[in-house]
């Protein structure tokens, strides 16, 4: 009897209990279900728990039978937002080149960013001092925006990057965890392309690195005091704690394109590849700050004939701008390239092109050919648009054909074109 009236007031304790921290816990959930939220969650499930009060006192050892639960938030991937120096311009608008089918196949699914779905998560136990470097290392990888573990008290840093998965399983980007703990860095390999042009060290240029993004919190807190938590789940007996975490991209997409007036079929295709100078090889991803040293990115392009010109006027990122006639119909060479982006610099910490120095050129190569068989590489300086377009964006040249002879003799650099912005200003011609 004693027995049944100890259960029936813990039931009732219980009962009471659970109906208080319900309404704390549905006061702060409205923060976890926000679209894209700055946060991810940290949960902590006690195994045991007092029911004699109200009052949630952990477990003696409470580190050994709880886990974590991680969400993990992804910035607005829209380039239409991502890219927010785009103010009141439509860059779609601006992409005469436009993106089909084709397309699709050769430069992939989407002309932008794709979600991940797998990540690889990091995490360096720090014990009492949130300033300790780093000894230790807790591999794993998760599928989905949700991630559970056992976490002992005190802290933690967080490392979460995504996995890249292709098609054929193969990839050029490169992950280098064994230089230090303290840091990893993701880098590109070496194509077996030449360079186009000669701006960076390396004879060679190098393969686009896959989307990345990335993520690091220092210092996270795992309290063995359940009053430093935010809230209470009494359905899965989860205290939630939320942390200012959120993956960004550590890649950046350019869209470049060639865009050809009054050409009348006399250049009449390209040999499918590209280039784009004077981008990193290399991004930390605990800083998001990309290397120093600058390479040539080679990637893949393709020519479309007859194009409508969808914008009347193309802006370039100082305020330039280039009218077309209304209705006109332009040749474009057009290209999506992923780059690590301008060297030494975190795009995503920067709001304007004051905030750092870029003293990289930057070109883009383009080989072609013209409709007497002869073949030539077309090379413009970029520079400025790369560094107002320090997250990517939409790179356009614009070339008028009729002023630009047809060369007699294939191969190389034979016509070397280098143009700043719409400046038709051709210093060497070689013919």
């Amino acid at each position: 009897m004693v027995i049944q009236q100890i259960v029936q007031t813990i039931k009732r304790w219980r009962a009471y209990c659970d109906i208080a921290w319900k309404s704390m816990a549905d006061a702060v959930r409205g923060r976890r279900v926000a679209p894209l939220g700055s946060v991810f969650v940290v949960g902590i499930l006690a195994a045991s728990m007092a029911v004699s009060s109200c009052e949630r006192e952990p477990a003696l050892h409470l580190h050994r039978d709880n886990h974590i639960e991680l969400e993990l938030p992804l910035v607005e991937l829209a380039l239409s937002v991502y890219w927010d120096y785009y103010i009141g311009i439509d860059w779609q608008a601006q992409w005469f080149y436009g993106w089909d089918l084709v397309d699709s196949t050769v430069f992939g699914d989407e002309i932008g960013y794709t979600r991940p779905e797998v990540f690889n998560i990091r995490r360096y136990y720090l014990g009492k001092n949130p300033n300790a470097p780093h000894t230790t290392v807790l591999k794993n990888q998760v599928r989905g925006n949700s991630f559970t573990a056992s976490y002992e008290f005190f802290y933690y840093d967080f490392l979460v990057w995504n996995e890249v998965q292709t098609i054929d399983g193969g990839q050029f980007l490169r992950i280098d965890e064994q230089t230090s703990l303290d840091y990893v860095t993701a880098s590109t390999s070496e194509a077996s392309a030449s360079a186009l042009s000669r701006s960076t060290k390396y004879p060679r240029a190098f393969n686009q690195p896959e989307n990345l993004f990335s993520a690091y919190k220092k210092g996270i807190y795992i309290s063995d005091n359940y009053d430093d938590y935010d809230a209470f789940d009494p359905e899965t007996g989860i205290y939630y704690k939320y942390v200012d975490m959120m993956l960004v991209p550590v890649t950046y997409i350019y869209l470049t394109q060639l865009v050809l007036r009054n050409n009348h079929g006399r250049i009449d295709g390209a040999l499918g590849t590209a280039d784009l100078s004077g981008m990193a090889l290399s991004c930390n991803l605990n800083t998001c700050v990309s290397g120093d040293q600058d390479i040539t990115v080679h990637y893949e392009c393709r020519y479309k004939p007859n194009r409508l010109v969808t914008a009347d006027t193309v802006f370039t990122s100082t305020g330039r701008f280039f009218t077309f006639d209304k209705g006109e119909r332009v040749d474009v060479i057009g290209g999506k390239c992923i780059t690590f982006g301008i060297p030494g610099i975190n795009p995503n910490k920067i709001t304007s092109t004051d905030q750092f120095t870029d003293n990289h050129p930057h070109y883009l190569g383009i080989p072609v050919t013209f409709n007497n068989g002869m073949d030539s590489t077309l090379i413009f300086d970029v520079s400025d648009q790369v560094r107002n377009r320090y997250k990517g964006g939409v790179i356009t040249v614009v070339l008028d054909m009729d002023t630009v002879p047809i060369p007699s003799r294939s191969g190389g650099s034979a016509f070397n074109a280098v143009i700043a912005d719409w400046d038709s200003v051709f210093h060497e011609i070689e013919m």
